[in-house]
């Protein structure tokens, strides 16, 4: 990079806690602090617990109007339009198909045309289903994402889904850059913890995404085995009310706590055993990162996205239906050797791929700048 001062801006929905706000926290912190790059943080909503994470140097922007029948949304593509006029930025870095298209759009409005990367962090062709509009997201994306500079995906899967959607004649313009673990949290968690108190560990969202009530349907057939298994729930969102509501009705309130959701949920990890993910779809949860590093074996739907990373053990890192779940948890819990074998190959894999991975995204930045 040049000595002159560049500048990026960053849009996202708000910095609420997740994936993707921890990694805008990374990059922030690591270009405020070893280059001379101003960072503008343009988002939807200025909320989130995340907010304070962010270096004092990073300027945050949102549109100042309430979100009247969903105005804000239309709105957001002109808003961020007048922005780009104003900072006249050298890159623009956008997450996720709504963020992607709108500085598209923007970018087209304002008549400034810096380079646009947009980081696609989840299961595309599922999100996208599962979105409102799913019709009109997905033609958005078809006609609008090609105009990218480079659009990330985390895994070779993908990459895959993403080329069925986006049928561009440039094979070099979808590139994977995988997760990568939180700034500092190897250091946090690469050390021994035999006395874990927590059986089994959900740690995301309470939305339909996460399927928080399928982790409620294992967890009670697992309490009908072994009424004495420990469970936490970690996290927040709407499906809080009909969670608490399935742990009263199940008899399941002396097995399954729910904790509030933070920002340092590593202590979380060190004290877990398994974590189960239930997600319907993911692009490539930094949870699975996390919970490795920490010594907490992780288990998770069959995936395309995350299959290959289970390369040891993968039948009981995977499940397919509730049955396995339930016969892959109680087998580790029952069999604490063949977990500690798992849970430190996946603790390695973690460390070893942390610096690479983030190294990957970053330079891909300042090829830009």
């Amino acid at each position: 990079m040049k000595n002159t001062q560049k500048s990026i801006v960053i849009v996202f929905n708000s910095m609420n806690i997740g994936g993707i706000e921890r990694k805008i926290v990374d990059l922030c912190n690591y270009f405020c602090s070893k280059t001379k790059v101003k960072i503008f943080l343009l988002l939807k909503e200025q909320s989130g617990i995340f907010l304070n994470s962010l270096p004092k140097e990073v300027c945050v922007v949102s549109p100042k109007m309430l979100d009247f029948y969903k105005t804000k949304t239309a709105i957001f593509p002109l808003w961020i339009a007048s922005q780009i006029r104003i900072i006249k930025p050298d890159l623009i870095l956008a997450f996720g198909n709504y963020c992607g298209i709108s500085s598209l759009l923007a970018r087209i409005f304002s008549g400034v045309k810096p380079p646009l990367i947009i980081s696609e962090d989840s299961s595309i062709d599922k999100q996208i289903d599962s979105d409102t509009f799913s019709w009109l997201r997905k033609l958005l994306v078809k006609k609008y994402y090609p105009m990218a500079e480079k659009i990330i995906t985390l895994t070779s899967a993908g990459k895959m889904k993403m080329k069925k959607i986006v049928k561009d004649n440039d094979d070099s313009k979808i590139v994977v850059a995988p997760n990568w673990l939180p700034y500092g949290y190897v250091n946090n968690t690469m050390i021994k913890n035999d006395k874990r108190k927590i059986d089994l560990l959900f740690l995301g969202r309470f939305e339909i995404q996460k399927n928080p009530l399928e982790f409620l349907k294992i967890s009670k057939k697992l309490v009908k085995n072994n009424p004495q298994i420990k469970i936490a729930m970690v996290g927040y969102g709407s499906l809080e009310f009909s969670m608490k509501k399935y742990i009263s009705e199940n008899s399941l309130t002396k097995n399954v706590t729910i904790f509030a959701a933070n920002t340092n949920p590593y202590h979380i990890f060190l004290d877990s055993k398994i974590l189960l993910l239930s997600s319907i779809h993911e692009g490539f949860p930094l949870t699975i990162l996390e919970s490795s590093a920490a010594g907490c074996v992780p288990i998770c739907r069959l995936m395309s996205e995350t299959n290959s990373y289970f390369d040891y053990y993968p039948e009981t890192c995977q499940y397919q239906s509730l049955s396995s779940a339930v016969k892959n948890i109680a087998s580790l819990l029952l069999d604490s050797k063949l977990r500690k074998d798992i849970a430190r190959y996946y603790q390695q894999k973690a460390k070893i791929e942390q610096s690479t991975n983030f190294n990957t995204t970053v330079n891909l930045i300042k090829k830009y700048l």
